[in-house]
């Protein structure tokens, strides 16, 4: 099974109140990133990470990888 593909997906929940944690909080909008991996066997998994920044980062590492493709 190899990697046939990744798909990042960024997406903003709007809130109606802060959304607090132990690293700070969001407010007025919550920001993560859904990650779609898929196999040339059809299997797709996912993934998720926190967004704002480090979207940015994980859109560039799926850039950089994609010339690679298939592993």
């Amino acid at each position: 099974m190899k990697i046939k593909d990744i798909r990042p997906t960024t997406v903003a929940v709007s809130l109606e109140a802060s959304l607090r944690h132990a690293e700070g909080a969001h407010w007025g909008r919550f920001i993560h990133t859904t990650v779609e991996v898929e196999t040339d066997e059809g299997v797709v998994e996912l993934g998720e990470m926190g967004g704002g920044e480090l979207a940015e980062n994980v859109f560039s590492a799926v850039d950089a990888m994609t010339p690679k493709f298939p592993f």
